[in-house]
């Protein structure tokens, strides 16, 4: 693995995959408990700092990462600009996109908060890969899904008005990391994060946004947004003509 900035090794046994606590991980999933001390031997951890690169843009590919905590985005250069593809947190998969013919990341992964990673080399993913079944099995199953869902995504964005896929950025930062006691996002993106994801100007954003506040459906400020009606953004995401159906505190309809 290429050591970027930020990267600090982790030796602590707490990683050890016997011991993972991580239930989301497809390693402690699919791994039967008996080759567990085999992958914890093949893999090295990490601790990635707030804001730093787990890998960039034309690096050679030379493992995959498995999330055990925090939270990661994935980017892409479209048209000179930056535009977000994905978001990750605790037992995701990232770096998968990298593998093809050139062996060469097209995306950037950028810690969004303070991230441990494990991280595989390609030579022993492959060999857990031929000799496991039913990681196997499931592994090919999420590239198919991370496939499907980014092919699906692309064709709804470009049937959505500024309205409808602001919502829909709002939307997927709430359902990839969720909300704390108090309805704010527990990431929250600021409004050139939420044009990145959608591919809007940050002016048509703010402009959305304000619709949405109208509606009592968001509030707060740039980088500290507060979902007040999650099913009402949810549909608003899908279809901004759901906007009458909305329940104000102003009008109490």
């Amino acid at each position: 693995m290429s050591i970027q900035p930020g990267h600090i090794a982790n030796t602590d046994n707490e990683f050890n995959c016997i011991n993972c606590k991580n239930e989301n991980c497809y390693i402690n999933q699919y791994i039967i408990p008996d080759k567990l001390p085999i992958v914890t031997n093949m893999k090295s951890v990490y601790s990635i700092t707030k804001g730093s690169k787990i890998f960039p843009i034309g690096q050679l590919v030379e493992g995959i990462y498995f999330i055990y905590s925090g939270k990661v985005k994935i980017t892409y250069q479209r048209d000179g600009k930056e535009q977000l593809i994905r978001l990750a947190k605790d037992g995701a998969i990232v770096g998968h996109r990298g593998i093809n013919q050139q062996m060469v990341y097209p995306i950037n992964a950028v810690a969004l908060a303070d991230t441990t990673i494990c991280f595989l080399p390609m030579e022993s993913f492959f060999k857990l890969i031929s000799e496991n079944k039913d990681f196997s099995y499931q592994i090919m199953m999420f590239f198919a899904d991370e496939l499907e869902r980014s092919e699906k995504e692309t064709y709804e964005l470009d049937r959505k008005n500024n309205t409808e896929r602001t919502a829909y950025a709002l939307l997927k930062f709430l359902k990839a990391f969720g909300v704390d006691d108090s309805q704010y996002l527990n990431y929250s993106p600021n409004v050139m994060e939420l044009a990145d994801t959608v591919h809007l100007t940050s002016e048509k954003v703010n402009q959305a946004l304000k619709t949405l506040k109208a509606y009592d459906i968001v509030s707060g400020n740039d980088g500290n947004f507060r979902i007040d009606q999650g099913m009402a953004l949810e549909s608003v995401a899908e279809d901004s003509a759901d906007l009458k159906n909305v329940k104000t505190k102003n009008t109490g309809q």
